[in-house]
């Protein structure tokens, strides 16, 4: 599938066109294609020089009016966060989720009511629920082509007030599909911990 596919899957997705089978979903004029990392034959779909440009947990935490110090961060408690790895299975049935400071990791590419194109990570590590992307120079040399005509925005560029647009957008999005059963080990610093949700409900455990 090319890169071009991706992108018209994504538009279909913001103009509110949904499909499980090519793992896509939209919600308020953004449009999302998801593609696991672990199982493509895509070379662009990498995690390869992606850098983190959005916490989502802290995002949950500023709206509870919680403490996001630095510890807290690496307290890997929020049930906010690993519902959407229920989410994702739905997608991704094979999806692994385990890893070194990695419960899980997809890459999708986002179209966003400005038409605003760009690839991203969608990741639970060592800041919890996380996004990750990259710079222009960073993706000419993902990319053997020039895709600026395709991908016209990076991530790094959002103002505060539109980073929480998108947050809120691919979180309502992804809640729009059914929530599946999933567990996984998170390996951290601090030990391991089984995380999941069994017969819809969510679980944290140290193992």
């Amino acid at each position: 599938m090319s890169l071009e596919k991706i992108v018209n899957l994504a538009y279909k997705a913001h103009l509110g066109t949904d499909s499980i089978k090519e793992k896509t979903v939209g919600f308020g004029g953004y449009g999302f294609v998801f593609r696991d990392l672990s199982n493509t034959h895509l070379s662009f779909v990498t995690s390869e020089l992606s850098s983190n440009f959005c916490s989502i947990s802290s995002y949950h935490r500023l709206k509870k009016g919680k403490d996001v110090s630095s510890r807290r961060l690496i307290i890997y408690d929020d049930y906010d966060d690993i519902v959407f790895g229920g989410f994702l299975k739905t997608f991704f049935p094979s999806l692994i989720f385990r890893g070194d400071e990695v419960l899980f990791e997809v890459w999708l590419f986002v179209i966003t009511p400005k038409d605003q194109r760009f690839p991203a990570i969608f990741y639970y590590g060592q800041s919890g629920l996380s996004l990750g992307g990259g710079d222009f120079i960073d993706l000419n040399k993902i990319f053997s082509t020039n895709v600026s005509s395709i991908i016209n925005f990076t991530p790094f560029d959002f103002l505060p007030k539109d980073l929480e647009l998108l947050i809120e957008a691919l979180e309502y999005a992804l809640t729009k599909r059914p929530l599946s059963d999933f567990y996984g080990i998170y390996d951290h610093d601090m030990g391991r911990t089984l995380m999941g949700v069994k017969k819809g409900k969510l679980f944290i455990e140290e193992v």
